[in-house]
């Protein structure tokens, strides 16, 4: 399915940089190509993609080559589903096949995945195996596994806003909890020394990326997002490995936050040609993923061709490369 991917209801943004610095590959005004449309009633394009599109990547956090993502083939819809593989070998291993998969994936330890599967929280085996469904009732989003494999958090959807929130269970679905301070926003990963919760957050009604401290039972707004400025909310964002930042995107670009001093440093600047989406950072500290969405016009600006594919950098966002199967 194309909405996975293409995204036709991105923000047709031209804000130059965030903070700090531009892109680096200089391929565009700001180093990002703007999508030039003709203009028309509807806002509505054609759309072309090629015949393979790559998305959501996670890496293995016991090994810092291998890595799921979804995939999709626009001639086979039985090749939709999450994957895996070794960014050394390009070898690819379907794990689980469905288009009823949707928003992150997550590997944890022991080998197990998390996933939002038909509108309820699943684990399965990285070879496959032992499918599990651990949420039931209203829907849940968004699974993400603590350090130690024994926990889950992930979003409640209830029908009424105090139904909804942030909910903790044990690996098998069961000792469902909610904080005493109900979190009100999406789990984006848990800190390496199972302490904190990275968190998209709203205080005071400034929304953004919030650090949610287990101690204190307090979140910490660190990076306030001010969509009506274009940043079109949160695409992902993933822990440093030393727990002392974060990497996270949005319509603007690719960005790292550090925690001491606040500071947020462009990686790379999005637009609407390109923009980075659920980045993910293997455990060796060395290796930055993400999926990018590439569009440009065709048909003298009354179409669209877009492409989604997978991406590795640096953790300064240097040695940009796609990842070739």
């Amino acid at each position: 399915m194309k909405t996975y991917f293409l995204f036709k209801g991105l923000l047709l943004v031209g804000v130059c940089g965030l903070l700090a610095g531009c892109d680096k590959d200089n391929s565009g005004p700001c180093g990002c190509p703007e999508l030039k449309l003709v203009p028309n009633a509807l806002e509505e394009y054609p759309t072309r993609s090629p015949r393979f599109g790559y998305a959501r990547p996670y890496f293995n956090p016991e090994n810092s080559r291998e890595v799921i993502f979804f995939k999709r083939d626009e001639q086979d819809p039985g090749v939709a589903g999450i994957w895996k593989t070794n960014l050394d070998t390009k070898r690819q291993t379907q794990v689980l096949a469905g288009n009823d998969i949707f928003l992150q994936l997550r590997w944890g330890p022991q080998g197990w995945l998390a996933l939002s599967k038909n509108h309820q929280v699943w684990k399965v085996k990285s070879t496959g195996d032992s499918l599990t469904q651990l949420t039931y009732g209203v829907p849940h989003y968004q699974p993400q596994w603590s350090p130690d494999g024994q926990r889950l958090v992930c979003w409640q959807d209830g029908p009424t806003a105090a139904a909804q929130g942030l909910v903790f269970l044990d690996r098998k679905g069961g000792a469902r909890t909610a904080p005493a301070e109900p979190l009100k926003g999406y789990a984006e990963g848990w800190s390496s020394d199972g302490t904190k919760l990275l968190l998209q957050h709203t205080a005071d009604g400034v929304f953004g990326l919030g650090v949610y401290t287990f101690a204190s039972n307090k979140v910490d707004l660190i990076v306030p997002v001010d969509i009506k400025a274009g940043h079109g909310g949160i695409h992902g964002a993933a822990w440093l490995p030393n727990g002392n930042g974060f990497v996270w995107s949005s319509d603007l670009g690719l960005f790292r936050t550090d925690l001491a001093s606040r500071r947020t440093v462009t990686l790379h600047t999005g637009c609407s040609g390109r923009i980075y989406i659920h980045p993910s950072i293997s455990s060796d500290g060395r290796t930055l993923i993400v999926e990018r969405v590439d569009r440009h016009a065709e048909d003298n600006g009354r179409a669209i061709y877009g492409e989604t594919n997978l991406w590795t950098m640096d953790l300064d966002g240097n040695n940009q490369r796609k990842v070739e199967f």
